[in-house]
């Protein structure tokens, strides 16, 4: 018993010396090595990103939806949550913009997308904030507005000089700004690269007719009517330019246009009818100006019609319908004078004297009316003598 005691004794002395050793030891840490703790920091953030990311892509895909259905007041929403997250966000500024554009909320709009032209100055954007600028422009009356917008389009059409969209932009400003000259010269531009620009043809067409440069002006509307031979503005724009210089030959060549039906068909009979009296083919004259005086009683068809009755020798028929054209207009000297000339013709003298009188309180300096009621009175006098 007693050496079991000292055994103990001997292993407890043993232990201690240990147990200090062992107590003076570094405690074990659980943390983990500096590396690691790197690694997590990175997962974290990816993590955080990753989440932000995901938010940013749900925001804008709900307010394009939104923005495609129409409702554009929840896609304001929706985009103005993503520009809080990322204020960097091309995407979702220029989708908000939109949203602002078709509530009308143009100064809204206006400043989304000046930052976003800084971030990102694109055509599309350059182009979208041009507009802005114009409409707020027309919108206040301010110029400078609309000034900043032509800058706009002309920083485009530096990177771009095709864009076609620009440049019909930049003249719509310039027009809207009264600078006709400039305006033509887009213009003409555009027309080159697309002679199908129904707007653009008609604008140069009427800008060299108002500077009465005619050849130019017929060129235009001619080549718009190979492309829209149906189009009855163009036609009609066309062929009265015709008209006015007096090109008669070339609008009978275009009659089957009639065969169209057009709505404003007398307007065209009409012009037929005195292109075919100008080129003395009288009984296509009488045809077409019948059938317009029919739709549309018009005292100078009716003169029209009447003189084409007198060239063929048919003075009755004349005679009415130059009756016709005085009942609706009396103060005509072309009228009366037509008349003194059928009533001459029928030796009814006093009538023509009276008509004769007639055109000369209308017209006191036509000679012609003068010389034949001189004649008329002479006859008169002789045969009362």
């Amino acid at each position: 018993m007693i050496e079991l005691l000292l055994a103990f004794s001997v292993i407890v002395l043993l232990a201690i010396p240990l147990l200090w050793v062992f107590s003076r030891l570094p405690e074990r840490q659980d943390e983990q090595p500096a590396s690691d703790q790197v690694l997590d920091q990175s997962d974290q953030n990816k993590t955080i990103q990753t989440s932000r990311q995901k938010k940013i892509l749900s925001f804008i895909r709900r307010g394009r939806l939104a923005l495609k259905k129409g409702n554009f007041k929840a896609a304001e929403d929706y985009l103005y949550q993503v520009s809080g997250i990322d204020e960097q966000d091309d995407e979702s500024l220029a989708a908000l913009a939109q949203a602002l554009y078709s509530q009308n909320k143009l100064e809204k709009a206006r400043v989304v997308m000046e930052r976003l032209v800084q971030q990102e100055p694109t055509s599309e954007n350059l182009t979208f904030l041009g507009q802005l600028l114009f409409e707020i422009g027309q919108a206040n009356e301010d110029r400078e507005d609309m000034e900043n917008s032509i800058m706009c389009y002309q920083v485009v059409l530096k990177q771009n000089p095709q864009d076609l969209e620009a440049k019909k932009k930049l003249a719509q400003t310039y027009l809207a700004l009264g600078m006709q000259y400039e305006t033509r010269l887009v213009y003409e531009q555009i027309f080159k690269e697309d002679l199908t620009d129904l707007e653009v043809g008609l604008f140069l067409a009427n800008y060299y007719q108002e500077k009465d440069q005619l050849d130019k002006a017929e060129a235009y509307l001619a080549s718009l009517f190979k492309i829209y031979s149906t189009d009855e503005d163009v036609a009609s724009k066309y062929f009265s330019l015709l008209a006015e210089r007096s090109k008669y030959d070339k609008i009978v060549k275009y009659r089957a246009f009639l065969d169209s039906e057009p709505s404003n068909k007398s307007f065209f009979l009409e012009l037929l009818g005195r292109a075919y009296l100008h080129l003395r083919r009288f009984q296509e004259a009488i045809d077409y100006l019948e059938l317009y005086c029919q739709i549309e009683p018009d005292p100078d068809g009716y003169f029209n019609l009447a003189l084409a009755y007198y060239e063929t020798g048919c003075e009755q028929q004349a005679l009415e319908y130059i009756q016709s054209a005085v009942d609706l207009n009396s103060n005509n000297a072309r009228y009366h004078y037509l008349m003194a000339q059928l009533l001459i013709q029928q030796e009814e003298f006093q009538k023509a004297q009276a008509s004769l009188y007639r055109v000369l309180d209308l017209d006191e300096q036509n000679r012609e009316a003068r010389l034949d009621l001189e004649r008329i009175n002479n006859k008169l006098s002789t045969s009362s003598n």
